[in-house]
């Protein structure tokens, strides 16, 4: 990937800071930015020189979900890599295969997608007007991100704290 559209990804002090980079539609989430995120993931996983992963979102919010508006989930990422993923789910599970700590900072809307690709992040800083929301059953999705993997940890009933 030469480029990137829907995400930036930068480097400074040995912090990778990955900022979804759709502002103008409230970063909405889309399958081009998971498969960037999953690019830029394994970018800071492989760079040496990177010790820490930052994730956030440019503009007044995290990410306010899917972009309903794109009509694109039916294009699976990569046919030849085994199948389609759900690119949330995808996305949280990149996340919690990295090998370095990732932060994710939270400002605005994190709401469906935005709220589920945090869950694996190592920590969760939350600014005091960040909202959170897990609405694809209203909408009738089942777009769920991982979440019901990954949720129940943080009660500390859930698979990641079993021994």
């Amino acid at each position: 990937m030469d480029a990137y559209r829907e995400i930036t990804y930068a480097v400074a002090d040995r912090i990778a800071t990955i900022s979804l980079n759709r502002p103008e539609e409230r970063n909405g989430y889309t399958v081009r930015m998971s498969d960037e995120l999953a690019h830029a993931f394994d970018r800071a996983d492989r760079d040496d020189d990177v010790r820490v992963v930052i994730l956030t979102g440019t503009g007044e919010h995290f990410c306010a979900g899917l972009d309903l508006s794109v009509s694109e989930l039916d294009t699976p990422d990569d046919p030849d890599a085994g199948g389609w993923a759900e690119p949330a789910g995808r996305c949280a599970m990149r996340i919690f295969a990295m090998n370095k700590p990732v932060i994710a900072a939270i400002r605005g809307a994190a709401v469906g997608a935005g709220a589920t690709i945090v869950l694996p992040a190592d920590y969760r800083l939350a600014a005091t007007d960040a909202r959170f929301g897990y609405v694809f059953s209203r909408r009738g999705i089942y777009a769920e991100g991982a979440s019901a993997w990954f949720l129940p940890g943080w009660s500390g009933w859930g698979p990641l704290w079993t021994g």
